[in-house]
């Protein structure tokens, strides 16, 4: 007879697909977030271990290991399953691969790995802690689909491998996608939510500071790593790693070193191609692709006078060079997919490492036990062994002597104080009318009566003892969740200190400060302005420190009638701060500063400002940043000083910014950035020079014209500012190349409004004194001339003197050729 009966279709069909999709959630397409590892991936390297596949063994095909996961626990396809081993291993996936690969396993370029059979893999050292508890019962197994084969249900996983590695996964109605971390942050961060379980999501941030993917590139803005932490989802922008190069000639080029996460770095050059085609970019020349063993490197030659800044803000509005990636933090608790924050996922790791340390130490226990019971029954036979001999010979039947080693009672109290040790005597009156048990029975009569006879009394107490310590120690710990706690700490140390390295995603905490800047590498740079205002930037770096007195090198082509008047070491993420003979004060971003090379005359400033007509610039400075505690100290040819807060320069205006007024046929000569508690010099052309407080000038507005800092003389006039600090030396130049270097001290501190001191004797033969400045020993010194010709000369070269000195040769100069200006470095 036929059972059937009747179902409604659209019930059948929702209880079959629901079924289907639990099936898919927890079976294949979410991970656990205890050991972060989807079926396939626990049940491939469990494989690797029974078949002793370990990272300090040879490597076996990935056929065979593919072959026994779907023949033993994965009844799928085996493209599936060496896919999925395929990622394990690949670096640029996995921030720590799981599986050492050895042979062709892909690219980021998007290639295919070679076929299992060409291909060998073992576990890598890192994926051995996953797996390192195994045999100590800390985990369930389960059958396998025939029922033939058992396999641990999750992974004890010593280290969080979730949020080190990450994960992907579409299943049905829900996806996963989490970034991979840092091991030494996440084991940092698990360590302080073990010293305060209450800390929050901020708290954890102060150790996790965000994702970090082992492509590396650089993550802009926190609000979308806030945002994933505490709520579970959140994006996150990630750009490439540019680094704007300039050759001996002067041509750009632009390096690609790091990609976002999941880029493909072959479609990427394919895009790039495509939109210089299209002519959606222009100024590209070439690009190549010079990737290797050594790390990704894409170069791009860019067309001559084109800003090779601007070149890179268009490819990262078009290209994938900036990529968000959308984070989704859904894991397996219970095996119930659930949305989960920063603080949930070291939670519930957390809390897994306790199971499987207190089932470890469980274990250990009941071993100790055992072999505790066995050691007893040892240890009161061979107090006893004369007796038992002549028990065994008293009888000849094996069950007979069984019965009566069951009922015999032993007494052990007539050997208390054989040993002059009060833990023995404990463990006598312990062990005193003992009865053995049949194990302890059968032990005894399995062993050889040779050896028994052999066996040391003293050898099997002193066993006895340590395994009784041990076992008291592993009760301690099962009783007290510190100790426990301790463990776990200890384990995660050991992990960080063994596989713990250097973060490589960087960070920049506010993407509304986003400027090209970030992008652009920071680099000593130096800046030069002539007479007739051609400014130039060009690298420090290409100018090596050389003897005193040599010639130089060229560093910039002068025009006829016109030659250097300013000389600044600076950086590329500062921004310049020109100051006219208006008084007005002008900004140039420095990031957006194209460079040239030695030979070029640089760039009229008037095409970078927007100056009057008979305006020219005739001073610059160099800002990091704008403070609030700090100042602008400026000095006029005449002599008068004022101060200005800085903050008042930090919104820059196109037309420029009212600075100082002047008295009449009076400019700027030098200005400089200092704080309140600072003293300063002022030096004279003739050499002279007064020392006084910076507070002594109080702090004005910017309409103001100034106080007299130094009285001159007829024909005198100030060349320089020098910004005291308490350690270093004074650097006085003349026109001639003589430089003096005197000791800070030989300057005596005065009023302001004085005539000052002698600071260096010059005649005919020296020239006037054209510009002065405070060292280290340790610095360097850039000095140009009136030729466009710089030398980097030591400062320790330079030997220190008295006041009332001329100096010793800096520089050699030609018959018409002057100094005209000198920077340290």
């Amino acid at each position: 007879m036929n059972n059937f009966s009747s179902v409604f279709i659209e019930d059948e069909l929702v209880n079959s697909y629901l079924n289907y999709a639990v099936s898919v959630i927890i079976g294949r397409a979410l991970p656990d977030v205890r050991d972060g590892l989807k079926p396939v991936h626990r049940r491939t390297l469990f494989v690797m271990r029974e078949l002793d596949n370990h990272f300090n063994k040879r490597y076996k095909k990935s056929a065979r290991i593919v072959g026994d996961v779907i023949g033993k626990y994965h009844p799928h396809g085996e493209i599936a399953v060496y896919d999925s081993i395929v990622r394990l291993s690949q670096s640029f996936v996995l921030r720590y691969p799981l599986i050492d690969g050895q042979g062709n396993f892909g690219s980021i370029d998007g290639d295919s790995a070679a076929a299992m059979r060409y291909t060998e893999i073992r576990m890598s050292e890192i994926a051995e802690y996953l797996l390192s508890d195994l045999d100590f019962s800390t985990v369930d197994y389960v059958p396998n689909y025939d029922n033939t084969e058992k396999c641990p249900i999750i992974l004890p996983s010593m280290f969080p491998n979730l949020l080190v590695n990450g994960s992907y996964g579409i299943a049905v109605g829900m996806a996963t996608n989490i970034p991979p971390h840092n091991l030494s942050e996440v084991i940092n961060a698990c360590i302080a939510f073990l010293d305060n379980p209450s800390i929050s999501v901020d708290g954890l941030m102060s150790y996790i500071f965000g994702p970090d993917f082992p492509t590396y590139g650089i993550i802009y803005g926190v609000d979308g790593i806030l945002d994933a932490y505490k709520t579970g989802k959140g994006r996150i922008c990630i750009k490439a790693k540019v680094d704007i190069e300039l050759n001996s000639s002067g041509k750009s080029f632009i390096i690609i070193s790091e990609l976002p996460y999941q880029v493909n770095k072959a479609r990427l050059i394919e895009r790039v191609v495509s939109l210089v085609k299209e002519k959606k970019i222009d100024g590209i020349r070439l690009i190549r692709d010079e990737s290797d063993k050594d790390g990704l490197r894409i170069f791009i030659e860019v067309d001559s006078g084109k800003n090779p800044n601007i070149i890179v803000n268009n490819l990262y509005s078009l290209t994938k060079l900036q990529n968000t990636f959308n984070v989704n933090m859904v894991a397996l608790v219970n095996n119930v997919p659930k949305l989960l924050g920063l603080k949930g996922f070291i939670e519930c790791f957390i809390n897994h490492r306790k199971e499987i340390v207190y089932r470890r130490v469980r274990f250990k226990f009941l071993s100790l036990e055992k072999k505790l019971h066995i050691l007893e029954g040892l240890f009161v036979v061979l107090l006893n062994s004369d007796f038992l001999i002549k028990l065994i010979n008293a009888f000849d039947s094996l069950d007979n002597l069984k019965k009566e080693l069951c009922e015999k009672v032993w007494n052990v109290a007539n050997f208390s104080g054989v040993y002059d040790d009060k833990k023995f005597n404990s463990i006598i009156l312990k062990l005193n009318k003992y009865k053995l048990s049949k194990i302890q029975i059968q032990t005894v009569l399995d062993l050889r009566l040779s050896n028994l006879i052999k066996m040391e009394k003293n050898k099997i107490y002193k066993e006895y003892v340590s395994v009784l310590d041990e076992l008291m120690s592993c009760k301690f710990i099962l009783e007290n969740e510190k100790s426990l706690v301790e463990i776990i700490r200890d384990e995660l140390l050991f992990v960080k200190d063994k596989f713990g390295d250097a973060r490589r995603t960087l960070i920049f905490s506010d993407v509304k400060k986003m400027v090209l800047k970030d992008f652009i590498v920071k680099e000593s740079i130096i800046i030069t302005l002539s007479k007739s205002g051609y400014i130039k930037s060009q690298l420090s770096k290409n100018y090596q420190v050389q003897r005193r007195g040599g010639k130089g090198k060229l560093s910039v082509f002068i025009k006829p009638n016109d030659f250097v008047q300013n000389l600044l070491v600076c950086d590329t993420h500062g921004v310049l701060l020109c100051f006219s003979n208006f008084g007005k004060a002008y900004w140039i971003d420095l990031y957006n500063f194209p460079l040239s090379s030695r030979v070029s005359k640089g760039v009229p400033i008037v095409n970078l400002l927007n100056l009057d007509g008979n305006e020219l610039v005739n001073v610059i400075l160099f800002i990091r940043s704008y403070e609030k505690n700090k100042y602008i100290f400026m000095v006029t040819k005449s002599g008068l000083v004022k101060r200005v807060s800085l903050i008042v320069f930090k919104n820059q205006r196109s037309n420029g910014l009212i600075a100082t007024s002047f008295v009449d046929n009076d400019f700027l000569v030098d200005v400089k950035v200092v704080k309140s508690s600072d003293e300063i010099i002022l030096f004279s052309n003739v050499g002279r020079a007064i020392r006084f407080k910076v507070e002594d000038v109080r702090c004005t507005s910017r309409m103001s014209k100034g106080i007299m800092g130094m009285r001159l003389g007829e024909n005198e006039y100030i060349v320089s500012l020098v910004v005291l600090d308490k350690i270093g030396y004074i650097i006085a130049a003349t026109e001639y190349g003589f430089g003096k270097k005197s000791k800070i001290d030989d300057y005596p501190l005065t009023r302001r409004g004085g005539k000052g001191v002698r600071g260096i004797r010059v005649d005919t033969k020296s020239g006037n004194v054209v510009k002065v400045e405070k060292v280290l020993n340790c610095d360097d010194l850039l000095l140009i001339t009136t030729n466009g010709i710089m030398s980097r000369i030591s400062v320790d070269e330079i030997s220190c003197t008295g006041r009332n000195t001329k100096g010793v040769f800096l520089i050699n100069l030609s018959k018409k050729e002057r100094l005209v200006c000198i920077k340290k470095v």
